[in-house]
């Protein structure tokens, strides 16, 4: 474990390298009381890294071991409605898979009971400014994520719903930007034009000037306004 932790540490490691090393401790330790450790290490590498189907591979490894793994729920959750395509084949068997995960962190994170003392939770104990930050870093990505498989489905009142409530959990001006573009984009899809005006107006007063998301949402303001001066639909 020594080992995958030090590799993990440094980000010049290559996959290919850190793959072997997992490989070689489960195939030398099969039944290792670190073995959860280790795939959740290997989840993370990959999830740093934007590398989506190893971290998918791993992801599934973990949840054979602990169905109720909320890191490892929380992150495929994201990430396989972030990697889908429309093209493919087990799409709709992707997408309800990842609706479980959300469903189940969401779940989860309703279910705490923080006190000014704050919260006890999978043997640790956490202030209750943690437990409060816990339940944003969990409920917020998981209702984004419910709004974007709406939004794959075409199922755009019901992704609005969801982004909506994931503001409540945002507590960056980056994170509500990105959701205030989602649900302007998604009431533009419905033809509801003020709505969507509205939306991005307020996602460009988030936006960190000069940023990729600020050019984003600027672009989509001058689409959706030069196409209801038009009278076009987009």
């Amino acid at each position: 474990m020594g080992h995958i932790a030090k590799l993990f540490n440094d980000p010049a490691t290559p996959p290919e390298v850190f793959d072997r090393a997992i490989r070689g401790f489960r195939q030398r330790y099969p039944h290792s009381r670190q073995m959860l450790t280790v795939l959740i290490t290997a989840v993370r590498f990959h999830r740093r890294r934007g590398d989506y189907l190893p971290e998918l591979h791993y992801g599934l490894d973990v949840l054979q071991l602990d169905p109720n793994n909320l890191y490892t729920l929380s992150t495929l959750g994201m990430a396989i409605p972030e990697n889908v395509r429309s093209t493919d084949l087990d799409l709709e068997q992707r997408l309800a898979q990842a609706e479980s995960y959300d469903r189940k962190v969401l779940a989860v994170a309703h279910s705490f009971q923080i006190t000014p003392q704050g919260l006890s939770y999978g043997g640790n104990h956490f202030t209750a400014a943690q437990a409060r930050a816990l339940t944003d870093n969990l409920a917020g990505p998981a209702y984004a994520s419910l709004g974007r498989i709406a939004w794959i489905r075409k199922q755009y009142a019901p992704a609005i719903a969801a982004y909506r409530q994931a503001l409540a959990y945002e507590t960056t001006a980056t994170a509500k930007s990105q959701t205030w573009y989602n649900i302007a984009i998604s009431e533009q899809a419905q033809g509801h034009t003020p709505q969507a005006q509205a939306a991005l107006k307020t996602a460009l007063g988030l936006a960190p000037p000069g940023s990729l998301l600020n050019a984003m949402v600027m672009r989509e303001l001058q689409r959706v306004n030069a196409a209801a001066s038009s009278g076009v639909p987009r």
